[in-house]
């Protein structure tokens, strides 16, 4: 395993490693502490000691995380859940029936909770502090709180943009310090962004990798992309007896029982791809992995296009809105969940009577960021520390977050802004890939509810491809533990093959760390 862990100061001095330890311990105060938290730019989970107290903390959104026991006499910080316990059924038992609910809901526990009640985690942009014979204290030092403050000029914008991104790009060389970038090249913009502005910085040293299917459009699109900026581009094609086979494997299940910490669905979306590269040996050993993880959430692609449109939006709309989006990976009704959810959000977020738009946004995109960017999006960099490599997230930067928050709040609809920026800045002869039509997505919808989604081959994770009979009679309660009370909106009865893959993975990672 490799953990990453690196930033810049406000003076422009770098520090990766243990030297990040370094910047913060030198801090004589908790305000020194929290001043350095908020000026450290970078990707960084930290721990020091001031005399008889201890201070933890995670950066703007928990990249890396940390773990605590409240009632720990030692006050052990940890990088894993692991480390603290051991998570039983008769342990899940003790815990709120919330945590389990939301947990299988959305793919995560929030706030500061896990599945196990005596176990606690630092949350994205919040420190830990922790003094002698007194019990911990959580404080907020960042939150995504977007003011419109900028000039309304995408002229002058775009250029302000274009300029942070060579500077991301420079910082992002320097501490790379010559190793080889192992870019993830979609068909989208984000990770299209930071090819094209390391080649804009003349540095060669990067290879482009898609997977999937062969020939599958997005691939395609990568391969030309890659094939215009002048990179390397490696393709590993998938199947459904290759899903299989590695899902049900020891190796699989480690990688699962590292990255789920009792609070997050493990991420395989390139877990195959990154195994393949490592096991073939097709990348130099000291690769960083550089993925183009939440330029679009910045970009403000969550953001409804109805939002700015509203005079007044209550507390209702702001939870219905995190509900639809967030809490859906199973098809659950009310059964008194909605309850349960709707009262846990409003005392997480503690909105006002009404808000006007940029306000409610702030608040949405604030529990984006914090809840599943930090804990499920950022969960996938699991997946490059376990095959012992190092990434970066330049897209990330504190310089770009800051720029997005400040721009007023039309120009992130629909990224608005960012398509005028691409247009200017970005030329390229490889168009982006778009989703299917309306009419192909509700005929794919159809008849996906009445036989699943045969043409997706990562369902070979769960289905033996061998016994295409079986594959289409497999049930959800495979999948599930006796003696574990799930909320009834998980269906024992539903077929596997009509199931969200992150619902199922949810389930997967629980039960294997029961059995553990």
């Amino acid at each position: 395993m490799t953990k990453t862990s690196y930033l810049y100061d406000i003076n422009g001095a770098y520090y990766e490693g243990d030297e990040t330890r370094h910047y913060f311990a030198s801090s004589g105060s908790e305000a020194e502490f929290l001043d350095r938290l908020k000026r450290a730019n970078g990707s960084f989970s930290v721990q020091i000691k001031l005399g008889e107290t201890i201070f933890a903390a995670v950066d703007r959104y928990r990249s890396t995380p940390l773990f605590y026991r409240p009632d720990d006499p030692q006050k052990r910080i940890a990088s894993t859940a692991r480390e603290l316990g051991r998570l039983s059924q008769d342990i899940l038992k003790q815990a709120p029936s919330l945590a389990l609910a939301e947990y299988l809901a959305t793919g995560y526990t929030t706030e500061d909770s896990t599945l196990h009640p005596a176990i606690k985690q630092i949350p994205a942009g919040h420190y830990l502090c922790w003094e002698a014979a007194k019990p911990p204290r959580i404080v907020e030092y960042y939150s995504f709180r977007p003011d419109s403050t900028l000039a309304d000029d995408p002229d002058i914008l775009c250029e302000q943009l274009d300029d942070i991104h060579n500077q991301l790009a420079r910082r992002l060389i320097r501490s790379l310090d010559g190793r080889t970038v192992l870019l993830p090249l979609s068909g989208g913009w984000d990770s299209r962004l930071i090819a094209h502005i390391l080649k804009r910085q003349g540095y060669e040293k990067l290879i482009c990798f898609s997977y999937g299917s062969p020939g599958n459009p997005e691939s395609l699109l990568s391969q030309r992309a890659a094939q215009e900026l002048g990179y390397r581009w490696i393709f590993i094609p998938h199947n459904r007896r290759l899903w299989y086979r590695s899902y049900h494997s020891p190796e699989r299940n480690d990688y699962f029982a590292h990255s789920f910490n009792y609070c997050s669905c493990p991420h395989t979306q390139d877990w195959l791809a990154v195994k393949y590269l490592k096991d073939k040996g097709l990348i130099p050993e000291d690769s960083v992995f550089v993925p183009g993880h939440a330029a679009d959430f910045l970009e403000g692609s969550h953001l409804s296009p109805a939002l700015p449109e509203l005079d007044t939006i209550s507390p209702a709309y702001l939870v219905n809105s995190l509900i639809k989006r967030h809490y859906s990976l199973w098809n659950w009704q009310d059964g008194g969940y909605r309850a349960l959810f709707t009262d846990h959000l409003l005392s997480e977020i503690n909105p006002p009577a009404t808000m006007n738009p940029a306000l409610a946004a702030g608040i949405l995109e604030s529990w984006d960021l914090r809840e599943r960017l930090g804990k499920f999006i950022f969960n996938s960099l699991r997946v490059y520390e376990y095959y012992g490599y190092q990434w970066r997230l330049p897209l990330m930067d504190t310089a770009l977050m800051d720029f997005w928050e400040a721009v007023p709040l039309h120009l992130r609809v629909n990224r608005k802004l960012w398509h005028d920026y691409a247009v200017r800045y970005l030329p390229m002869n490889v168009e982006i890939f778009s989703k299917p039509g309306l009419s192909d997505r509700l005929t794919s919808r159809i008849l996906k509810s009445f036989i699943g989604d045969l043409t997706d081959i990562r369902y070979g994770r769960f289905l033996d491809p061998s016994n295409p009979l079986d594959t289409i009679k497999a049930k959800v309660s495979s999948l599930l533990l006796k003696g574990v009370n799930y909320p009834d909106f998980v269906d024992p009865e539903a077929s596997i093959q009509m199931c969200n893959l992150n619902a199922l993975q949810s389930v997967l990672a629980l039960k294997e760390a029961l059995e553990d």
